[in-house]
């Protein structure tokens, strides 16, 4: 059982890693926009996280608002709940401009096949930690965080606009 639950983080970690490369592809385009503001006058409403949950991990979507409290300008993020099916649809994203909407959707033609293939192998290894439990005799399995399998990475918008100012 303990080759079945290394096959399955095998798995869990090749799409952590898919899944912050789609990441940091969306933020280098948020990036590219942001470093020509002065030109465009356009700003993002939406911000993408990819965290590290248990054994697996999230991909989840977030309305950014600014507001002022007296003096002070507060950011706002909000999370936008992943839908039943997986997939965020457009209607989901009110306050998107057309090119942040474009972006999302390619986002999330990616995030949808991870999301739905994540949920199974999260399943199948709840499954094989309850069965290992039940098995007499033998030591049962323990869960492995994905931040103890793995290195998480977190690119930053900083890093990349250092790299795209070069």
């Amino acid at each position: 059982m303990e080759e079945i639950q290394q096959s399955i983080y095998k798995v869990i970690d090749l799409h952590y890693r898919d899944a912050v490369d789609v990441l940091t592809l969306w933020m280098r385009v948020i990036s590219k926009r942001e470093l020509n503001y002065e030109r465009t006058k356009e700003k993002s409403n939406y911000e993408l996280r990819v965290e590290p949950h248990g054994v697996g991990f999230r991909m989840r979507w977030f309305h950014i608002k600014f507001t002022k409290n007296n003096h002070k300008l507060i950011r706002i993020a909000k999370s936008i709940p992943v839908p039943e099916n997986g997939r965020y649809g457009k209607e989901k994203f009110k306050h998107a401009e057309p090119w942040e909407l474009e972006l999302i959707q390619q986002a999330e033609d990616e995030f949808c096949g991870i999301r739905y293939e994540l949920k199974h192998l999260l399943k199948a290894h709840q499954s094989i930690l309850y069965a290992s439990k039940s098995k007499l005799g033998n030591e049962p399995l323990n869960a492995i965080l994905l931040k103890d399998r793995t290195e998480i990475t977190k690119p930053t918008f900083s890093e990349i606009k250092k790299s795209l100012s070069r």
